[in-house]
């Protein structure tokens, strides 16, 4: 989840996929700090800003973890430093995951290629199966 609208699609379709089979539901969120290297050998960005970070994304997802408490669903969060589609499809295997459910923003062309899809990524790599949920458009 990044957050998005397409993630609050995502979870809410999630949720009712878990109340009708049972099923528990893992919130996960990987970011990936970017790390500059200037002239003189400084790197900008490193362990700090990570931690910084880190912080204030976990606060977010103990957020949406206490706004769908009362679902009747088992919930928790996992938040992971790193390449978001190799992330997920790590933390999916690790857990067992039966299914990942995930938003997609549905860009094409130039954004597409330029951005390029961690959904895609993951549904091409994932040994289980990915339901892709499109961000809702815009009324």
């Amino acid at each position: 989840m990044d957050f998005s609208e397409a993630s609050a699609a995502a979870i809410e379709y999630a949720l009712d996929l878990a109340a009708d089979t049972k099923a528990e539901v893992r919130f996960v969120h990987v970011y990936q700090i970017p790390v500059y290297a200037l002239s003189g050998g400084e790197i900008v960005g490193g362990r700090e800003l990570a931690v910084q970070f880190g912080k204030r994304l976990q606060g977010e997802l103990d957020a949406l973890e206490k706004k769908y408490a009362g679902r009747g669903t088992k919930l928790d969060t996992h938040l992971i430093e790193g390449v978001p589609h190799v992330e997920i499809v790590r933390i999916a295997k690790e857990l067992s995951a039966d299914m990942i459910v995930m938003g997609t923003h549905g860009r094409g062309g130039v954004s597409h290629f330029l951005l390029g899809s961690v959904a895609e990524r993951v549904v091409r790599t994932a040994e289980c199966p990915v339901l892709t949920v499109r961000q809702p458009k815009a009324k």
